[in-house]
C-alpha cells in the first residue's frame, strides 16, 4: 500500500486528526444542553414570577436560587419554601400567610425583611425594645401633675 492509499484511507474513516471524536462530544454537549435547558429556563421562569410578584425584592439577597434551593447554584434539592410552592401549584401568593421554614415569621414578613423564607436561621429581627420618647415623658408628667393635684385637694379638704 502507498503512501498515498494510506492517506485516502485514514481520510476515509474520519480519524485524521480526531475529527471522528471531535463529532461524538459535539453531540454528546448537544444532547446535554438540550437535555439541562428546560431545567435552567424553569428556574429563571420562577424567579421571574417572584420578581413580578414581590417587585421589592428583585436584585436582593433573597432574589437567588436559594430562595427554593439549598444551595445558591440551584439544581439541587428544594428547601421548605421550594417545597411549598411546588405543592402550591407554583403560586407564591397561595403561601404568602404559612410559614415555611416553621421559625414562626409568615413567609410575607420574611420576604418583606428579605429574608429567606426557606431558611428557620434566617429571619426578620425583632425590633429593639424603643427607649422612651417625650411623648411618653411627657405623658408621665402629666399624669404626676393630675394625681398631685387630687392629693393635694384631698388633704386641703380635710383641714
Amino acid at each position: 500500500m502507498s503512501t498515498k492509499e494510506i492517506k485516502l484511507a485514514v481520510a476515509r474513516t474520519g480519524y485524521q486528526n480526531g475529527q471522528k471524536n471531535r463529532g461524538i462530544i459535539w453531540c454528546i454537549a448537544f444532547v446535554a444542553i438540550l437535555l439541562l435547558a428546560p431545567q435552567v429556563m424553569a428556574r429563571q421562569s420562577y424567579l421571574s414570577t417572584f420578581e413580578t410578584t414581590y417587585p421589592a425584592a428583585t436584585g436582593s439577597r433573597i432574589d437567588a436560587c436559594n430562595l427554593c434551593h439549598n444551595s445558591p447554584d440551584g439544581g439541587d434539592a428544594r428547601n421548605s419554601y421550594g417545597l411549598s410552592y411546588a405543592s402550591s401549584g407554583h403560586n407564591f401568593a397561595s403561601i404568602e400567610n404559612t410559614d415555611s421554614d416553621g421559625d414562626g415569621w409568615t413567609n410575607l414578613q420574611e420576604i418583606k425583611s428579605l429574608t429567606f423564607p426557606g431558611d428557620a436561621n434566617d429571619h426578620p429581627t425583632t425590633p429593639s425594645p424603643k427607649s422612651p420618647g417625650f411623648e411618653t415623658i411627657g405623658t408621665i408628667a402629666a399624669l404626676f401633675v393630675v394625681v398631685m393635684a387630687i392629693v393635694y385637694r384631698q388633704r386641703k379638704g380635710k383641714q
